[in-house]
């Protein structure tokens, strides 16, 4: 993981995509904490994927809770 201040990468924003899209978080500091992250689109859908098994599991396991208590 990588921390870069917003100067920094306006002025070398290919090579940070680059490195991002090489499976580097790079993290980008702004003032009053306003920070974001790039990552790579493969990435994100990868954690994205991961988000919705766990809701999916999560409604399921609600679902089992009230059939149990209801049925």
């Amino acid at each position: 993981m990588l921390a870069v201040n917003y100067s920094t990468i306006r002025n070398s924003f290919k090579d940070y995509c680059d490195r991002a899209t090489n499976g580097e978080e790079v993290i980008v500091t702004r003032k009053e904490e306003k920070n974001v992250v790039i990552i790579s689109l493969e990435k994100y859908n990868q954690m994205i994927k991961e988000i919705n098994k766990y809701i999916i599991c999560i409604w399921m396991i609600n679902n089992i809770i009230f059939f149990e208590q209801y049925c």
